[in-house]
This record gives C-alpha cells, structure tokens and sequence, in this order.
C-alpha cells in the first residue's frame, strides 16, 4: 500500500519537475568603474525572439536574478543615473543553465536618446 502512495506521488509531481527544468536563470552583481557594488541599479532582461521583458532592480548589494526564464537569447540592458546605460546583446540561455553576468557600469553624464 506504501509503494503505491509513493508511485502515485512521484507520477502525480513528475510534470512539476520536468517544468521547472526546462527554464534558465540569469544572475550578477553590478559594480562602478572602482569595484563598488551598485543597489537600485535597474535591469531589463529581453528574450529577442519574442520582445517579452522583465524589470528587475539590484539590491543593497549590487545583486540581480533573473528566473525562469525560456531558453534564447536574451539582451540585458543596466542602467542608473549618472552612470552610462550598458547594453549586452545576444546573450543565449540554455535549458536549466544558471548564467552569470557580471556588469560594470562607467560613470557618465546624463544623456539623451531621441526616437
């Protein structure tokens, strides 16, 4: 009667499983030109085939992660004023790989961009 319990169980959460491997996760750490860690440093994570974002903010030390994510290719934008804006194109995610990307951001003045 145990056995049965269990199977049934195991079948019953093996789709649960199976889900959770199949997405990416995409995680770093944000720092100035010095090294130091950059909080608040907003980040926008792009799959490029399907234009779908998500917005993301680093935490108190310097920290972003990205979850769930389908497997592609992705293009990372970080940016916090007085800093200049980082762009990073084309990053691809395998299935269930844990990506890191470190980003330094450069101080900078502010800018504009016309559309």
């Amino acid at each position: 009667m145990r056995f049965l319990f269990f199977g049934t169980l195991a079948l019953a959460l093996l789709p649960l499983a199976q889900a959770q491997v199949e997405r990416a996760t995409l995680a770093g750490t944000i720092t100035d030109d010095s090294g130091a860690v950059l909080p608040g440093v907003a980040i926008k994570v792009t799959n490029e085939a399907t234009n779908t974002s998500i917005n993301l903010e680093t935490d108190a030390a310097g920290d972003y992660r990205a979850v769930n994510l389908t497997p592609g290719s992705y293009s990372i934008q970080a940016e916090k004023s007085g800093f200049q804006r980082h762009l990073t194109k084309s990053l691809v995610l395998q299935v269930a790989q844990e990506a890191r990307l470190d980003i330094q951001l450069r101080l900078g003045g502010v800018e504009q961009t016309i559309m």
